[in-house]
């Protein structure tokens, strides 16, 4: 089954999108910040679910050009969302 990674600073997001996936039949890994994501890499997702707003250093779009860059990721699906309103 695809490998999705989950790139999101709130707790309950994650376990939220965790219980969905997985009951889809996905395998979930998640990360909240770029420190987490990188270590999270050596799985090579074959999606990346990634916040737009992400606090610290990083930004979503950061984070996207970090994992073109990366060979476990150069070729993962990127996929933006963001749980704000405005």
């Amino acid at each position: 089954m695809a490998k999705v990674l989950i790139v999101d600073d709130s707790e309950t997001l994650l376990a939220t999108a965790r219980e969905v996936l997985e009951g889809a039949g996905y395998t979930v890994f998640t990360a909240r910040n770029w420190r987490e994501c990188r270590t999270a890499l050596s799985v090579r997702p074959d999606l990346v679910l990634v916040d737009v707003v992400l606090p610290g250093y990083e930004s979503g779009d950061q984070l996207a050009v970090e994992l073109r860059k990366h060979p476990m990721t150069a070729d993962s699906k990127i996929v933006f969302f963001s749980s704000q309103s405005e």
